[in-house]
């Protein structure tokens, strides 16, 4: 029932968070938004819920971070951004909630060779730093930028 709450707050202030979003119907990201919540929803009702939360201070360092953990089922070809910095994109199939493809950017000169010596099929671990694209078309999505990486 909690998570049911949660799920429709989070769906609500997605449909309330701008002015010009509140006027609108949900969109067609939003609505892939929503569908996504549900089927989450839908998994995680049969398992227990831990409902004694262990309280810890909330450290004073501001991070956004992930960690996936994985099959490799795809490693692209190295790019470039405009500055000469490469990069390529690494795809992990994550089966934790439900099953998912992940789009990780492994940036700068280490983590693209590293990336380009991963296996398809081999599992690999990766924690990432979260970033938003703030501009254009694709403002909102987030991105997926290679801190660490464990094969």
């Amino acid at each position: 029932m909690t998570k049911r709450l949660c799920v429709v707050l989070v769906i609500v202030l997605f449909a309330f968070a701008g002015a010009a979003g509140a006027q609108q119907r949900l969109t067609p990201s939003g609505a892939a938004i929503e569908k996504a919540l549900e089927k989450y929803v839908r998994q995680m009702d049969g398992r227990a819920v831990d409902s004694d939360f262990q309280l810890k201070a909330v450290p004073r360092t501001d991070k956004a971070e992930a960690s996936v953990i994985g099959s490799v089922v795809f490693v692209d070809g190295v790019d470039f951004l405009s500055d000469g910095t490469p990069f390529r994109i690494v795809v992990i199939h994550s089966k934790k909630a439900f099953d998912q493809d992940v789009f990780i950017a492994c940036l700068g000169t280490a983590f693209t060779n590293s990336c380009g010596r991963l296996i398809e099929g081999r599992r690999a671990s990766f924690t990432a730093d979260i970033l938003v694209v703030e501009d254009g078309d694709s403002a909102g999505l987030a991105l997926f930028v290679v801190k660490k990486l464990v094969t």
